[in-house]
């Protein structure tokens, strides 16, 4: 709740670095070479962008009035980077080298946890209220349908399927 982020060396098991973003870091999303970690702050509407090999913030993505970043991923090229803002009912593209907000998704009521296809092309988004999910075309960035599911769901998996011989 308040923010305390914590770095593990998990080969000699112990906290190497401490530091404290916004309340209720809910999750973290890697830049491809690992240089770059985003935290979001569901407290404060903000990402925390931290220099990895210093452990340490070092900026703030701001969003749209009312986000409240819940979840993030990262695009596989490491290009964008997209968020869910809660009772915003976005997910927001973030141009990872800019850090800036490039474009806002309009998905179902209270976006928390969702995934990329493996091919990368849609955002499966859990809308909690609504009891379904979001599909969205990223080419586009439009909500193409929605998939229903059990109550309040609250996050999505995305399994490669494997083709038999």
């Amino acid at each position: 709740t308040a923010g305390d982020v914590f770095v593990l060396d998990t080969a000699q098991r112990k906290s190497i670095a401490h530091f404290v973003v916004g309340g209720r870091p809910r999750n973290v999303a890697f830049t491809p070479d690992g240089s770059r970690a985003f935290i979001p702050s569901e407290s404060i509407g903000k990402v925390h962008v931290i220099d990895t090999k210093n452990a340490k913030p070092i900026g703030e993505i701001s969003l749209p009035t009312n986000s409240r970043p819940m979840c993030l991923v990262m695009a596989k090229d490491g290009k964008q980077l997209y968020l869910s803002t809660g009772w915003g009912a976005t997910i927001c593209v973030v141009d990872v080298a800019t850090e800036k907000v490039v474009n806002s998704i309009k998905v179902g009521p209270r976006p928390w946890g969702f995934a990329i296809s493996p091919d990368g092309k849609q955002l499966f988004v859990a809308n909690g209220p609504s009891n379904d999910i979001s599909v969205v075309d990223l080419s586009t960035g439009i909500e193409t349908g929605l998939i229903k599911v059990g109550l309040s769901p609250w996050g999505v998996a995305v399994v490669p399927v494997q083709n038999s011989p």
